[in-house]
C-alpha cells in the first residue's frame, strides 16, 4: 500500500485537491441555498467555475499518469538491458572458461603423446635388450633340458618297471578280496536264507496253531468297534480294506480297494480303522506285516 501511495503521490494530491474543491464548492452552495430567496442566481457562476476546474485538475491528473507511466517504462526497459548485459557478460564468462579448459585439455594432450612417445621408445630399447638375455637363458636352457630329459628317461624307466610290479600285486590283492567277499556274501545269503526259512517255518505254525485268524479277527472286531454306521449302510455290507502299520500297530495309511456301499460308507470306514489305531499286536511277532488287507464285514 506504501508503495503504491509513492508511485502515485501526485495523482493523489491532484484528487485530493479536485475532491476538495467539489466540497468547498457545495458546501458553498448549500450555505447560498439557505440564505433568501433574492440571491439563488449567484451560484450558478461558483458551479461553472468548480466544474471547469475539475477538467483542468482531471486532465493534469491524466498527463501526470501518463507521464509516470512512461517514467516506470523506461525503468522497466532500463532494468532489461542491464540484465541483458549481464545475461552476455555470463556468456562471455563461459566461452572463455570453455576456451581455457579446451587449451588446457590440448597441452595435456600434447604432453601425453610425448610421454607416450618417450615411453615406446624406452619399451622398444628393454625389448632389444630383454631379447639378447633370452637367447642366452634359451640357449642355457636347452642343454639344460636335454640333460633333464635324458634324467626323466631313465627315471621314468625305473618307475614304470615300479608300477608294473605295483599293478600285478594290486591285482592279486583285489582277487584275494574279491573272492573274500564273494565267500562271506555266500555264508551271510546261506544265513539269511536259514532265518527266513526259520521265519516262514514259524509264520506257518503260528497259522496253523490259528494265532494268525485270532489276530485278524482281534483287528475286525476293534474297527467294528470304532465305526460309526452311516444312513446309507445297508445289509450285506463288505470292504476290502488294505492297512498300513508300523511296528506297535500304529496306522500310517488306509485304502478301500473294494467295497460294495457308497461313499459315505468308504469314508466311515476309512475314519474307523484310524480311529482303532493302534491294532492289537499279534501274539507271535512272526505274524507282525507292516501291509494287511482285511475284510470289513460288520454284523447287519
Amino acid at each position: 500500500m506504501l508503495e503504491f501511495a509513492r508511485e502515485h503521490a501526485r495523482p493523489l494530491a491532484y484528487s485530493f485537491l479536485v475532491h476538495l474543491v467539489i466540497v468547498v464548492g457545495l458546501v458553498l452552495n448549500v450555505t447560498r441555498f439557505s440564505q433568501p430567496a433574492a440571491a439563488p442566481m449567484k451560484v450558478v457562476p461558483v458551479v461553472q467555475s468548480s466544474v471547469v476546474d475539475m477538467s483542468e485538475v482531471n486532465r493534469q491528473v491524466k498527463e501526470r499518469a501518463i507521464e509516470d507511466q512512461r517514467e516506470r517504462d523506461r525503468k522497466v526497459q532500463a532494468e532489461k538491458e542491464k540484465q541483458r548485459q549481464v545475461e552476455q557478460e555470463k556468456v562471455r564468462q563461459v566461452e572463455i572458461k570453455k576456451k581455457r579448459e579446451q587449451e588446457q585439455r590440448e597441452a595435456k594432450l600434447k604432453a601425453d603423446a610425448e610421454k607416450k612417445k618417450e615411453a615406446e621408445l624406452q619399451v622398444k630399447q628393454q625389448a632389444q635388450e630383454k631379447a639378447a638375455r633370452e637367447k642366452a637363458e634359451a640357449d642355457k636352457k636347452a642343454e639344460a633340458e636335454r640333460k633333464r630329459k635324458e634324467e626323466q628317461a631313465r627315471k621314468a624307466k625305473l618307475e614304470a618297471e615300479k608300477k608294473a610290479e605295483e599293478v600285478r600285486k594290486k591285482k592279486e590283492a583285489e582277487e584275494l578280496r574279491r573272492k573274500q567277499l564273494e565267500a562271506k556274501q555266500k555264508a551271510e545269503a546261506e544265513a539269511q536264507m536259514r532265518e527266513t526259512m526259520a521265519a516262514e517255518e514259524a509264520r506257518n505254525a503260528a497259522e496253523r496253531s490259528g494265532l494268525l485268524a485270532q489276530y485278524i479277527a482281534l483287528i475286525g472286531q476293534k474297527i467294528e468297534r470304532n465305526w460309526i454306521r452311516p444312513p446309507s449302510a445297508r445289509p450285506g455290507l463288505e470292504c476290502v480294506v488294505q492297512v498300513t502299520q508300523i511296528p506297535g500297530g500304529q496306522v500310517v495309511a488306509v485304502k478301500v480297494v473294494r467295497c460294495n456301499g457308497d461313499d459315505a460308507v468308504i469314508r466311515s470306514v476309512e475314519a474307523a480303522v484310524y480311529q482303532a489305531s493302534p491294532l492289537p499286536e499279534p501274539a507271535d511277532a512272526s505274524l507282525f506285516e507292516r501291509r494287511l488287507q482285511l475284510v470289513f464285514k460288520p454284523e447287519d
